[in-house]
């Protein structure tokens, strides 16, 4: 369960500092990734997601609109 709390500032500042690092590490480790599957012949990705886009992103990349009707 997530509690609402109010760190002091060298606390606050020691989180955010982690967060950056984790965040340089995960990018780090994915650009390796890439260049492992590059070394190996794999197909490009063309998305960074892992699961397929939603029906708003289709329309947005293809500028199809669609309309929607709600039934009850």
């Amino acid at each position: 369960m997530w509690a609402d709390s109010d760190p002091d500032d060298t606390t606050y500042v020691a989180v955010i500092a982690a967060s950056l690092r984790q965040t340089q590490t995960w990018r780090s480790q994915y650009e390796h990734a890439k260049t492992l599957a590059a070394q190996r012949g794999s197909p490009p990705v063309g998305s960074h997601s892992a699961t397929q886009p939603s029906v708003a992103t289709d329309a947005a990349l293809t500028g199809e609109m669609r309309t929607w009707r709600l039934t009850s």
